[in-house]
């Protein structure tokens, strides 16, 4: 199966001029991904062509190493961060699907959250909730959450790097029971914890 990648976009239907296309030419899954648990769940896609950089087509940073103190101190509960993505716009109960004309959203949207206590997060799932990988994060509005499309975006947190505050990626977006519903929490892949395998992967020595 062949995945076409379109990056700089931020309208579906329209081919705009800051868009580019790419393909897929490796994808690299966590070798413990568990689906079970929802554990590991991260992949990397490797690019047909190189990325140019431009106003549309952006890198982000990646977290500092897990357990160091800019680390910790991101993710405590009651600290704020945003996520994007094409998904589903309806709510849904667990179990529920979306529509087919909500099941994807045309524009590029975004929503920030709230990161919720170990505990609430625990005793929020019917899954299995390991707090050394995993995060949750909420909204204290109905109706606001990320839902089925969303899966693999970023949860971004603006931090202080090198003295400077820049834009990093702390998680990316694993699943959710139901969509939008207040009380309900969406559960992210903590991306510090998994630095050092993606930079094995990165590296310019590698295939």
């Amino acid at each position: 199966m062949t995945y076409k990648i379109i990056i700089g976009d931020s309208v579906r239907n329209i081919e705009e001029n800051s868009q580019r296309a790419s393909f897929a030419t490796k994808i690299i899954m966590h070798p413990r991904y568990h689906d079970d648990f929802k554990e590991n769940d991260i992949a990397l896609v490797k690019l047909s062509n190189r990325a140019t950089l431009s106003r549309h087509i952006r890198t982000i940073c990646l977290p500092p190493v897990a357990n160091s103190s800019a680390y910790n101190d991101s993710l405590i509960p009651g600290s704020q961060g945003f996520v994007s993505g094409w998904g589903a716009t309806q709510v849904l109960n667990p179990g529920e699907m979306a529509d087919a004309e909500n099941s994807t959203s045309t524009v590029l949207k975004s929503a920030q959250f709230q990161i919720q206590d170990i505990e609430l997060c625990r005793n929020s799932t019917d899954y299995h909730f390991n707090e050394s990988v995993n995060f949750c994060a909420g909204s204290d509005k109905h109706g606001v959450g990320p839902c089925t499309g969303d899966s693999g975006g970023p949860f971004v947190m603006k931090m202080s790097q090198g003295g400077a505050s820049k834009w990093v990626a702390v998680g990316l977006v694993s699943w959710g029971e139901g969509c939008g519903i207040y009380g309900r929490y969406t559960f992210y892949t903590k991306l510090a914890p998994y630095v050092g395998w993606i930079d094995q992967h990165t590296s310019s020595r590698k295939d």
